[in-house]
């Protein structure tokens, strides 16, 4: 089974990395429907980069962050290789 990876997902992820809206949880959301191996590091700085969105002040519960993280370790992803340890540790 193969898998095509949208051809606007490069610019989805930089719009992640985007402080300045208020969509980022609607881009995880997106990520998690493509699975895509070049997506980690972008989840990844998504996570260092949740104290900046002053609109997320709310997430007391860490919601935003289990998000990121529910991505990088769904079982559709590691079907593609987003979720095993090998690529999370780079």
């Amino acid at each position: 089974m193969t898998f095509e990876t949208p051809s606007n997902i490069a610019a989805e992820r930089d719009y992640l990395l985007d402080p300045t809206h208020e969509e980022h949880e609607e881009i995880i959301r997106y990520l998690q429907d493509h699975p895509d191996p070049a997506s980690v590091p972008c989840l990844k700085n998504a996570i260092a980069l949740k104290p900046a969105l002053a609109y997320l002040d709310y997430d007391d519960y860490g919601a935003y962050y289990k998000k990121c993280l529910w991505v990088l370790q769904q079982g559709d992803c590691m079907k593609h290789q987003i979720g095993k340890p090998k690529t999370l540790a780079r």
